[in-house]
């Protein structure tokens, strides 16, 4: 009897753990449906921050903005092949005049490329690398406005719609003073291509949960996607529930989109946090970030990135890339249908795309062992099995 005891302390403690686990815990390789590896030259490196992803009536296509050879380059995610570098122009009148920052694939003819910290200044190209038009405001009231922080990432694309395209903006401000955390900094803004205006969305800003509080940096960087009612969909870091606001009619809606393993309500800081707190609350507890909609199945996907279990000593860049993620699967009403797993130190979850082939995750996370730098491997999953 004496030597059952490890055996069955053994299986008690793993019987204890699986309780943990929700019954419907779903394993990311029961949706990959294809693996592509996209060949990359001597020019061209495993960042790939800024990327976009494009389909037309036939092929799909996957690009990048490439800071070495300052080009977008653009891939086939069917033959795996660079088809063409597309040069973007740097000097001279109808040259980019700042730091590269995102861009925005239309189609061939319009390619909207942005520089870090405004509008004003950005160019359209078209596929041949030809100079289309400048972006050129004139409506900014103060010298102060004129500098915006937007972000155009692939889990953060700027959108065109219409004639418009749509800016997220990121906080340049003490986000340590709670006052500045309100509803008066509009966190939206558009530009208007025909009228050459800017235009601050007053509607979208700091939700009421956020207001007159000290969080961590971490957790001021929301994200959003538009839906086919061109509706504005916000996914905040700390919030159980997806903001959803109709800007035809200015009002807002909210939908539950909770992980089954959020347990914890997050708490502010009682005041200015050390250094090393706003990466050991973040890496600490759950957190969600981006939101995407999927135009080709009307899904949207919510990624709720996972606690580490050992914090000290880390910070949020890089060891976010060790975290575990889960995507949680909503259809168009927003109703939850499934929550899928992913490891950590494998996939890149701060940018993932959608196209019709499905979910991209690009496997360049720098804590992967079997990184091979002659090559982006991206694997593809049906999350509507």
């Amino acid at each position: 009897m004496k030597n059952l005891l490890p055996l069955l302390f053994l299986l008690f403690s793993i019987i204890s753990c699986q309780t943990d686990k929700p019954n419907d815990y779903l394993i990311f390789n029961d949706f990959l449906t294809n693996q592509v590896s996209l060949s990359l030259d001597d020019s061209t490196s495993l960042d790939f921050f800024f990327i976009y992803t494009y389909s037309d009536s036939s092929k799909n296509f996957f690009l990048s903005l490439n800071p070495i050879t300052n080009s977008v380059d653009k891939y086939s995610l069917e033959s795996c092949e660079l088809v063409k570098r597309i040069s973007v122009p740097i000097d001279g009148p109808e040259g980019i005049n700042g730091i590269l920052q995102g861009f925005t694939y239309h189609n061939s003819d319009s390619i909207f490329l942005y520089i870090k910290g405004k509008v004003n200044g950005g160019i359209i190209i078209n596929d041949e690398g030809k100079f289309i038009d400048r972006l050129r405001h004139r409506d900014v009231d103060s010298e102060a406005r004129t500098l915006i922080n937007h972000t155009s990432t692939g889990s953060n694309p700027t959108i065109k719609i219409n004639d418009k395209l749509y800016f997220m903006r990121y906080p340049l401000f003490d986000t340590y003073n709670p006052s500045n955390i309100n509803d008066q900094y509009p966190l939206s803004l558009s530009y208007d291509l025909t009228k050459k205006e800017l235009e601050f969305d007053s509607l979208i800003t700091y939700p009421t949960f956020y207001q007159n509080e000290i969080w961590s940096i971490f957790d001021l960087t929301y994200s959003r996607t538009f839906n086919e009612k061109k509706q504005t969909v916000i996914s905040w870091p700390l919030l159980d529930y997806l903001l959803i606001y109709d800007l035809q009619n200015g009002k807002m809606s909210k939908k539950s989109a909770k992980s089954i393993l959020d347990k914890e309500i997050s708490k502010p800081y009682p005041g200015t946090p050390r250094a090393d707190q706003p990466d050991n609350t973040t890496l600490s507890g759950l957190r969600y970030r981006t939101i995407i909609y999927d135009p080709w199945k009307s899904l949207y996907y919510r990624i709720a990135v996972l606690p580490l279990s050992d914090v000290d000593g880390k910070q949020y860049f890089p060891n976010s890339y060790e975290q575990e993620f889960s995507i949680l699967v909503l259809d168009q009403d927003f109703n939850l249908l499934k929550e899928v797993f992913f490891p950590g130190k494998v996939y890149n979850h701060f940018n993932i795309s959608v196209n019709r082939k499905g979910l991209l995750l690009m496997k360049n996370n720098q804590f992967d062992q079997t990184l091979n730098e002659d090559s982006l491997r991206i694997d593809i999953f049906d999350l509507s099995l």
